[in-house]
């Protein structure tokens, strides 16, 4: 494991410090389009949220390090040179899942780094910096755990591109369950909760916070205390679920039968079981949207469908897969009519 750790390291600093360079590199840009928000001269300084959008890179970057250390072990063609090396199944994920770490690790304090130095050229030292480190160090206990999670359900897939899949999948149905809970409002508090189902909630909400305690004479972001419960249990659930996911995966992963790579993704987590739940969240989530909200319903019905061609891999689908299109999409627009 520690041989294979280090092959890995002298094998892949290259593509690590490449991602790092690309996405330092587009957040400075980024900083850089809107200096104006911390130029000195307009004293006193302006709240630094696009700081935050290192938080939304680097969250994208860990998945897609997922996809880079992941997928050749959904690779028909690579698997078996990958599992006939001198380990086990189980210590060969967890090489890979821990170099995937290290390179997040990395990546997260060169894009922090940078962009640190950037934003402290350009307020001439105006901010109180400490509270970006803060921010830094709490927005790497958050990219751990979609990096984890992420993980998770990508290997559930057969192949690497049902793994991409899902990843996506999952993170749509995240949107539209929010959107359901928005839709569901009938006070204030539904509004301001409605993304806690998002493992992003909480590094946001605490983001918003930190830069704020960082500028000088800003107006604090004064939070409710169920609010604040709210991010408690949202941390704890995603860290919980990472934990699960870890040892699911520690005492699963070495009776996974080879021969089912490269073959049909029947998991749960993919589009069995996404393809239905985005439809019903999605059409009952985007009901409020008035008359554009008939188009959305129709684009669900033929998303739908599309996504079991993808599954199927081919336009031959069976009336059992029908149903996991037609009976969620009547059960959302139903849904939506009795809550008009």
């Amino acid at each position: 494991m520690k041989k294979y750790f280090r092959y890995l390291i002298e094998t892949k600093w290259l593509q690590t410090v490449i991602i790092a360079g690309i996405t330092a590199i587009l957040f400075m840009i980024i900083l850089a389009i809107f200096s104006n928000d911390f130029l000195r001269n307009n004293f006193p300084l302006n709240y630094p949220g696009v700081f935050g959008v290192s938080g939304i890179l680097l969250f994208v970057v860990s998945i897609i390090v997922v996809f880079f250390r992941f997928s050749a072990l959904r690779n028909q063609k690579e698997v078996d040179l990958y599992y006939g090396l001198p380990m086990s199944r189980k210590d060969l994920y967890a090489t890979q899942y821990l170099f995937g770490l290290v390179q997040i690790l990395f990546i997260s304090f060169v894009v922090f780094l940078f962009g640190f130095i950037e934003l402290i050229a350009l307020s001439s030292a105006g901010y109180y910096e400490a509270f970006f480190l803060l921010y830094y160090l709490m927005t790497v206990v958050y990219l751990v755990i979609v990096y984890t999670l992420t993980t998770f359900v990508f290997i559930k897939a057969n192949t690497i591109v049902d793994g991409i899949i899902f990843v996506i999948l999952v993170n749509i149905l995240l949107l539209f369950v929010s959107l359901f809970i928005m839709r569901l409002n009938q006070y204030m508090l539904m509004d301001r909760i409605a993304f806690v189902v998002s493992p992003y909630y909480s590094q946001s909400i605490l983001a918003r916070i930190l830069f704020t305690q960082a500028t000088p004479n800003a107006t604090d972001v004064v939070l409710e205390p169920f609010e604040w419960i709210f991010i408690l249990i949202n941390s704890l659930v995603y860290t919980v679920l990472s934990w699960g996911a870890i040892i699911y995966v520690k005492k699963t992963i070495g009776t996974e039968k080879v021969e089912h790579i490269g073959d049909i993704s029947n998991n749960l987590f993919g589009y069995v079981g996404m393809i239905p739940l985005i439809i019903f969240f999605g059409v009952v989530g985007t009901d409020f949207m008035g008359t554009i909200s008939i188009f959305f319903k129709s684009m669900f019905l033929i998303a739908g469908f599309m996504g079991l061609f993808v599954y199927r891999r081919g336009v031959k689908i069976t009336l059992k897969d029908s149903a996991l299109v037609i009976i969620p999409w009547v059960l959302g627009i139903i849904f939506s009519v009795i809550i008009h």
